[in-house]
């Protein structure tokens, strides 16, 4: 029924990894990518009541759950306090309730059928944020068909009575060092305003350049964590060591993890501002000075490497997609040995995942390739466990064990 890739039931990662893999895939056959993010006002706040329950009706919800619906969205109001006074109570005929479970959801299906109208470009949506892109060899055609496909998203939204923030929607340009040395332009206007380009932008809580080298987001990682081991330092005298590592943990080391999967192909010069600052944090803990080994450093906290770290959240993630077959657009493009060849391989033998053949290093970035090369190197015993949770810990240990 809903064809969208991603809404509330997946991860931000996971609508992080289709795009940026198909950026990547795009630009190591020598293309450009011309993307467009959308910025919706109140996109929650001013969804159609009327619209809504009619799209629930073609979707077939039945008669009971469309009056349950309706008397769920009927009879809400709203107040305002400002400056020590309550404004009069007021009627809400649009909108669905931020905060709620079904308020996303509610947002998801309103939205589900704007892909439709799209001919050439694909549009990802994860709540509401909302990507457009296409690749393209040229500039002249990536503002054909942006320009094309901007003007039936506009009508689409202007007709289903949603608000497009044109002066916050951004656009930018994804490609190799190379064919961005020319300072390519896309010129893409909306309702006669111009859509600004940018050579970098946030998009579901990571910054993307140009080239997709994810430099300025682990430069803003490593100043979140910096900021955090300053606050933690305030605390220490009123934590016991134990505790303390905990915090450490869950203020500063949490960084290290959203989204990792997809930004952890930027280079090692860049990752290595990583490992110092989990150094930092390491000595806060343990109050060493800054001679103390590294290595003793994390032996005692039983903390991994930040590339080992890494590596465990790409290879859990792989894990998962490998054992429950989602989501689809990764798990179809899985091809073992054994699947390839009827005779004994070693590689088949030990159910190892077949490479695809890149064209440049592009390919060697995307999250698809470098989780089966992390995938193949690891020991068939760890390789053949089922359960999550003794994945991890079996991954970890292999890891500790060869640091």
């Amino acid at each position: 029924m809903f064809q969208h890739a991603y809404r509330y039931g997946h991860s931000t990662c996971t609508a992080m990894t289709q795009m940026s893999d198909s950026w990547l895939t795009s630009i190591d056959n020598s293309m450009l990518v011309g993307t467009l993010l959308l910025d919706f006002s109140a996109a929650f706040d001013v969804i159609d009541h009327e619209i809504l329950i009619s799209k629930l009706i073609s979707y077939g919800f039945t008669s009971s759950a469309i009056k349950w619906f309706k008397s769920y969205l009927s009879e809400r109001s709203q107040r305002v306090y400002f400056n020590g006074a309550l404004s009069c109570s007021k009627s809400l005929d649009c909108g669905v309730p931020q905060g709620s479970c079904l308020g996303p959801l509610l947002f998801s299906i309103f939205t589900n059928d704007m892909p439709y109208i799209l001919s050439k470009a694909t549009l990802t949506m994860f709540a509401d944020d909302t990507t457009l892109y296409y690749a393209a060899p040229t500039c002249s055609e990536l503002n054909q068909v942006l320009s094309c496909e901007i003007s039936k998203l506009y009508n689409w939204i202007k007709t289903n009575k949603l608000v497009l923030n044109i002066s916050k929607t951004m656009s930018i340009i994804f490609g190799s060092k190379y064919r961005l040395s020319d300072n390519p332009k896309i010129n893409i206007q909306v309702n006669g305003q111009n859509i600004q380009q940018v050579k970098k932008v946030k998009l579901l809580g990571l910054w993307l350049d140009s080239t997709l080298s994810w430099s300025d987001h682990i430069n803003t990682v490593v100043a979140k964590m910096g900021r955090a081991v300053a606050v933690v330092r305030k605390c220490a005298q009123f934590l016991n060591s134990q505790l303390f590592s905990r915090v450490v943990c869950t203020l500063v080391l949490c960084h290290l993890d959203y989204c990792s999967v997809v930004w952890s192909a930027a280079s090692s010069s860049h990752l290595k501002k990583l490992q110092v600052a989990q150094n930092k944090a390491a000595r806060l803990v343990l109050g060493c000075s800054s001679r103390t080994s590294v290595a003793e450093m994390h032996e005692r906290l039983a903390w991994l490497m930040v590339k080992h770290r890494l590596s465990v959240n790409m290879l859990v993630y792989l894990h998962r997609i490998i054992n429950i077959r989602t989501p689809k657009f990764f798990y179809d493009n899985i091809i073992y040995y054994s699947d390839m060849h009827l005779h004994y391989t070693r590689g088949a033998n030990s159910r190892q995942i077949s490479l695809p053949l890149p064209k440049s290093d592009s390919i060697k970035r995307t999250v698809f390739y470098r989780s089966i090369v992390f995938w193949n190197n690891l020991p068939v015993g760890v390789r053949e466990i089922k359960g999550k949770t003794g994945f991890k810990k079996r991954l970890r240990l292999y890891l500790l064990s060869t640091s």
